[in-house]
């Protein structure tokens, strides 16, 4: 799992979606795995403002939270 803060780039997706991650809540303890990252999407369009579970591989880190 990523740290929480890390800007990334979701390159799983036609469309460039960039991102923030975000602590897992008891909601999504289905996807709590070290592979697995809730990433709160912050790039306009309809996903803008919602979370979704990513993979590692499919994430590009942008900026590391310190």
């Amino acid at each position: 799992m990523l740290k929480v803060g890390t800007i990334v780039s979701i390159i799983s997706c036609a469309d460039p979606y960039n991102g923030i991650v975000v602590p897992l809540t008891d909601s999504f303890g289905v996807w709590q795995s070290p592979n697995v990252s809730m990433v709160l999407i912050t790039s306009s369009g309809e996903y803008q403002g919602k979370v979704y579970p990513f993979q590692k591989h499919q994430l590009e880190i942008i900026s590391e939270s310190s």
